[in-house]
């Protein structure tokens, strides 16, 4: 489909130093500890881990291809709602403070509000002044065609927790040295702590998208833009 093609359009070229872009999505919860074959550690309440990709996408830039960025924390610091989602975005967007530009390719699995709270939370920060972004794109995926770089990385994480002995992942502190240790270390990974997280709220205006009839699932490209307030658009059909 059309957003598969434009995928791997971006993935075969070589772009500028000055852009950030990547592939964007949450691995599935990890349940700690991971003991195969332990019926005790399945029975029994087990700490959950999150881990936010932000997985290189496109050939070398400039002779060196950047690495991936991985954000994570457990349930005890936070969980994942969407302002906590729009929070590990925030700080791994803190890794493209010096770009002028990002892309991030999405799945289109998320609920609404989530997209919402996400959008207006970078509507904010590429007018930061603290981050030097001129402008952040959300490009989407059309359902069942979502397999992406950073699907590749999670992959790869799988691999080398069963690379541990025995299979096992036993703290949270070992899944960190695992993440970093994975995909030939290729990836800064960053361990959210309580202070990271902000309470982003969506702060779209329900009027105006019943009177627009402005719908998400419609849209195929999202931009924001430094020195505007406003979220600019492509559909499906364009």
């Amino acid at each position: 489909n059309l957003s598969r093609m434009k995928y791997q359009e971006d993935c075969e070229r070589e772009w500028p130093s000055d852009y950030f872009i990547k592939s964007a999505d949450l691995q599935n919860v990890i349940m700690l500890p991971r003991i195969p074959g332990c019926k005790t550690a399945v029975f029994t309440k087990r700490l959950v881990a999150f881990h936010e990709t932000f997985a290189s996408v496109g050939k070398k830039t400039q002779g060196s291809k950047e690495k991936s960025t991985s954000v994570v924390w457990h349930e005890a610091i936070a969980c994942r709602s969407a302002g906590e989602i729009a929070s590990a975005f925030v700080i791994a967007l803190g890794n493209a403070r010096d770009k002028n530009h990002v892309i991030l390719w999405l799945d289109n699995r998320s609920a609404q509000n989530n997209h919402w709270t996400l959008i207006t939370t970078l509507v904010r920060l590429v007018n930061n002044t603290t981050v030097e972004i001129n402008d952040i794109t959300l490009k989407f995926f059309e359902s069942g065609h979502t397999f992406m770089s950073a699907d590749s990385f999670h992959h790869g994480v799988e691999l080398e927790m069963k690379r541990r002995q025995n299979g096992c992942v036993y703290d949270f502190p070992e899944f960190v040295d695992v993440v970093k240790k994975s995909n030939s270390g290729n990836s800064d990974v960053i361990t959210m702590s309580n202070n990271d997280f902000r309470e982003y709220l969506g702060c779209q205006s329900q009027a105006k998208l019943r009177k627009s009839q402005t719908l998400l699932a419609n849209m195929s490209v999202i931009q924001t833009r430094r020195g505007s307030k406003k979220m600019f658009f492509k559909k499906k059909t364009q």
